[in-house]
């Protein structure tokens, strides 16, 4: 068990190194605390880490790393595509990059805190009632749901992350994907990277109308994805300040405590003291605290 990995990162590692401080070398990051609305420097290990946060069979002697594992190959896999995209600042890439770089989306969507407070929210809206009744889980899914403890639930959630999370690689493959680029300003992130987002007050998903998704890849750029294209042709956008803005607003809005930068979170305080108090999340209105 010593030599197993029970530290688990809901954001890896290999997406962070991007967003470190100089010198990156040092591996350290700026990190700012929603909740305690605090700023502070680390080190990327620190951050975004939760023990057996994907473990199975925790407790068992037979424990199973086997998510843990498929996540680190994806890391793996994706790694020398973040450098090349960075470097280059475009999207020219072989049919198979793009591919694993979707599969790497696809995870991420379901691998954070969020995820799993999604899982949970979704109990707590079974236990009462309020979905729609289409939406609603028949017998004896509504029972076996309801029966599960926090631990069930989080073995539940680690098990979503690949058994749905993969299934959304094409979702993500087949969308319309362009580069946006910081002028004159910085872009951030934060422990939920994939930032989705629709106008609508409505539920929604990743298929529906005016659903736009921006991923970070870089304090310069930003991988904007839609399913209706926004922007003609393929070439990389600079994107003025207020268009920055506008991305690091909706990276505020979608964090759940934790925001990470390459500098300090000074010239930032205004979006920061604009921070809504109540939050929409993806799939519609719904937020519950982790415990």
């Amino acid at each position: 068990m010593n030599n197993q990995p029970i530290r688990q990162h809901w954001v890896p590692k290999a997406y962070l190194r991007a967003f470190c401080a100089p010198p990156a070398t040092k591996e350290q990051i700026y990190t700012y605390d929603l909740i305690e609305e605090r700023g502070f420097k680390t080190k990327i290990d620190n951050i975004a880490v939760k023990r057996h946060l994907y473990t199975i069979g925790l407790g068992n002697e037979e424990s199973s790393f086997v998510i843990e594992s498929m996540l680190s190959r994806i890391e793996s896999d994706v790694k020398p595509i973040f450098e090349e995209v960075n470097n280059r600042e475009d999207l020219h890439m072989p049919p198979e990059a793009r591919k694993t770089l979707s599969a790497f989306l696809s995870t991420m969507f379901m691998r954070t805190r969020l995820g799993l407070q999604m899982i949970r929210a979704h109990r707590e809206e079974v236990r009462a009632k309020s979905l729609p009744p289409e939406m609603d889980l028949p017998e004896p899914f509504r029972t076996d749901l309801l029966s599960l403890d926090d631990n069930d639930e989080r073995e539940l959630f680690a098990k979503s992350v690949v058994s749905v999370g993969l299934k959304l690689t094409e979702v993500f493959e087949s969308m319309y994907w362009h580069i946006l680029r910081a002028i004159d300003s910085h872009l951030i992130t934060s422990e939920n990277p994939l930032v989705v987002f629709n106008p609508t007050e409505e539920r929604w998903g990743l298929g529906t109308d005016k659903t736009h998704i921006h991923f970070p890849l870089s304090p310069k750029l930003v991988l904007s994805i839609s399913k209706e294209p926004l922007i003609p042709g393929n070439k990389t956008v600079n994107l003025p300040p207020d268009g920055v803005k506008g991305i690091n607003g909706l990276t505020v809005l979608g964090a759940v405590q934790y925001l990470f930068s390459d500098r300090d979170f000074s010239s930032l305080r205004e979006l920061l003291a604009d921070r809504p108090q109540s939050e929409r999340r993806a799939f519609g209105p719904m937020h519950v605290k982790e415990t």
